[in-house]
């Protein structure tokens, strides 16, 4: 009996070390660090902008603005400006190239929830497709937390390296960008554009245009072969000291 007890306090000892070894390894330098969690893996943390001038609605469309221009808005599975929240899925490629010339790509299911002037960051389903697969099958990020083999511990290293590559980027554009003000939220979340938007408004409806062309007076957002969005040339008079003033651009018409 005494020997069972042993071999069994022997084996715990051996589990909780590696837990402590994986611990060790998700934790150091990065700012959001992949966590094992009873065989599951997710990414956890938050951004602090307590010391900008921004309000809460201005960091969320900042954090729209750039995903819209970053990874897309068929990435974006929910967004509610009331809750302010956005939900999407992506990828990102990794740094280094296997023998063939390609990449690892990394999936990340992100969710952000803004609350007090902090960016609350939420990230599950992580999974990675080998450079190297034969099946074309993305692969748990899961299967390579046990750290069995050096090939692994790559795997997790660039995965964070890649993850929290794109989360500074996103921490620099929402704390430093200087959003326009957003009115036309119903319009965004329904991806409508009507008259009187803005740029920002429009493009955060409809996303980027496939081209663009610039007139004295208007300027031409074309969307493929069914849209085209026209845009007043940004410039009012002041009625009192009928000096010029300028703004944003806003839409005059809409050719469908």
């Amino acid at each position: 009996m005494k020997k069972i007890i042993i071999t069994l306090l022997a084996m715990f000892s051996v589990i909780y070390a590696n837990a402590q070894d994986d611990s060790q390894l998700f934790e150091k330098e990065y700012k959001f660090p992949l966590a094992n969690n009873n065989g599951k893996c997710s990414v956890t943390g938050v951004m602090d902008f307590t010391t900008a001038s921004f309000d809460d609605d201005d960091l969320f469309t900042n954090l729209y603005v750039w995903i819209t221009e970053n990874i897309g808005q068929d990435k974006v599975l929910k967004m509610s400006p009331a809750n302010k929240i956005i939900s999407c899925r992506y990828s990102a490629e990794g740094n280094s190239a296997a023998i063939t010339g390609k990449k690892n790509t990394y999936y990340f299911s992100t969710a952000f929830r803004i609350a007090d002037k902090h960016v609350y960051v939420t990230q599950s389903e992580l999974e990675v497709l080998p450079a190297i697969s034969f099946n074309k099958k993305n692969v748990g990020i899961e299967k390579y937390a046990a750290l069995k083999k050096p090939a692994d511990k790559n795997i997790i290293d660039e995965f964070n390296d890649v993850n929290n590559e794109v989360l500074e980027q996103i921490m620099d554009f929402v704390g430093t960008n200087v959003p326009e003000h957003v009115n036309n939220w119903d319009n965004i979340v329904s991806k409508r554009v009507t008259e009187g938007m803005t740029m920002t408004e429009t493009k955060l409806a409809l996303g980027a245009p496939q081209s663009v062309v610039e007139g004295n007076t208007e300027t031409q957002w074309i969307y493929g072969l069914s849209l085209i969005v026209y845009f007043d040339d940004g410039k009012d008079t002041d009625p009192k000291t009928k000096k010029t003033v300028t703004r944003e651009k806003k839409v005059t018409r809409i050719l469908r």
